[in-house]
């Protein structure tokens, strides 16, 4: 295996997932199992194939590990993009805690979710997002890999 053509087409794949999956309109297609996640992994065995001319042709488990390596790039990509677009709605005016409180001054919400939804939103949870979108990325991008290498995997000639 081409380690070079492997950090690569992984480092791109993970890029292109964590972007595609944390920009705000764009990240409502991961609701279909992830869309993104494993469209970016196909990416990944593909662009492997494309910068690796000598044996392009993965196994299953090597698109597996392929998948999996740019979920996890994908998943801190996604983390620092996640940072910005807050970032970037905060400088606009958006206050999630006085949303909160105006939904719970009208009555709309119960005390229990307030508190609920509050403790979620604390600094701990890009970190807690962190680990749960890497597991998931992880997971969903093997997957995907795995497929992908699948359908694109041929047995090489044997050399006689």
């Amino acid at each position: 295996m081409n380690t070079r053509a492997f950090t690569l087409s992984a480092l791109i794949a993970g890029i292109v997932m964590g972007l595609l999956s944390n920009i705000p309109v764009v990240n409502f297609a991961n609701c279909l199992l992830c869309m993104w996640v494993w469209l970016s992994a196909i990416l990944a065995v593909f662009l492997y194939r494309r910068f690796d001319p000598v044996n392009p042709f993965l196994s299953v488990g090597q698109g597996a590990g392929l998948g999996a390596v740019a979920g996890i790039v994908g998943a801190l990509v996604g983390a620092v993009v996640s940072l910005l677009f807050n970032a970037l709605f905060a400088s606009f005016g958006y206050d999630p805690t006085a949303m909160l409180q105006s939904l719970q001054s009208q009555g709309d919400l119960p005390p229990a979710a307030v508190t609920a939804i509050q403790a979620l939103a604390g600094t701990g949870s890009l970190f807690v997002a962190l680990l749960c979108n890497g597991f998931l990325y992880a997971a969903f991008g093997a997957i995907g890999g795995m497929i992908a290498a699948a359908l694109i995997w041929k047995k090489p000639a044997a050399v006689v």
